[in-house]
């Protein structure tokens, strides 16, 4: 099964299956961002189809939520597997909440990246925030990775297999799972998300028949539980790898029902 990934980031400038651009006339990556989360997708997964909408510009920023919108509609409607977002909002905006239930509604699985807690920026927004009867500004793990309908992923190091945390990486109750934020010279959960989307697909082609739902509960036996025992803040259910169905010690279809029924 070839799985359908839409990439929402600032373009791309490998191969696509289909491409579209909400915010200028092309597809050309000036910044470089989607262009790596694609090039992290296609290394994990050579047969992945990616569709690439580009939401943001060379600054790779955008305070206009029409973008995303239309990303999200877009890829709702070329019906694909997964859509992954490398990219963070410090406020809930109900209408990306909407298209994303949306999304979640007709199968699709959205991974997230749940953002970073550096910089001078991040930390006043966070203190603020503190001190603030708006209740739409996120603390902590960012949106859109904070809804429910999402799959939070904070990011790790992995030296010789065993996952430390990044210090960079937000720490909440809404972090699902984690990957090697490491990408070049570079880190971020940006990585770690594109990294996980890539791994999640290769589990959607190994049980295509799962629907959303059961296939997210299937992902935590593709875990290596990291931290407390069981589900944390800090790691979630813990490292996302990809293992082949036959090569695994226990099948999954022997936990199947019990981990559907949970």
């Amino acid at each position: 099964m070839a799985v359908k990934i839409a990439i929402l980031d600032s373009g791309c400038n490998i191969e696509y299956e289909e491409g579209v651009s909400f915010v200028d006339d092309n597809l050309d990556d000036l910044n470089g961002h989607g262009t790596a989360m694609a090039v992290i997708i296609r290394e994990v997964n050579p047969n992945a189809k990616l569709y690439v909408a580009k939401v943001f510009n060379q600054n790779g920023r955008n305070l206009d939520t029409t973008p995303f919108v239309k990303a999200i509609r877009w890829a709702i409607y070329h019906r694909v597997d997964l859509i992954n977002i490398s990219w963070q909002i410090h406020r809930d905006e109900k209408v990306i909440h909407n298209v994303l239930k949306q999304a979640h509604r007709q199968g699709i699985m959205v991974v997230a990246s749940a953002g970073t807690k550096t910089g001078f920026l991040n930390a006043l927004i966070d203190e603020l925030s503190k001190h603030s009867k708006n209740r739409n500004v996120s603390t902590g793990i960012r949106y859109p990775a904070k809804y429910k309908e999402v799959i939070a992923v904070g990011a790790v190091d992995s030296p010789g297999g065993f996952g430390k945390h990044e210090d960079y990486s937000p720490i909440g109750k809404e972090i699902e799972f984690v990957c090697n934020g490491s990408y070049s010279s570079q880190k971020g959960t940006s990585f770690a998300a594109a990294r996980a989307t890539a791994i999640i697909s290769r589990i959607k082609a190994d049980y295509p028949d799962l629907n959303n739902n059961q296939l997210r509960k299937i992902l935590r036996l593709y875990t290596c539980d990291l931290g407390d025992e069981g589900k944390d803040d800090k790691f979630g259910y813990g490292e996302l790898r990809y293992v082949p169905v036959e090569t695994m010690k226990t099948p999954v279809s022997i936990d199947l029902a019990k981990i559907i029924g949970n």
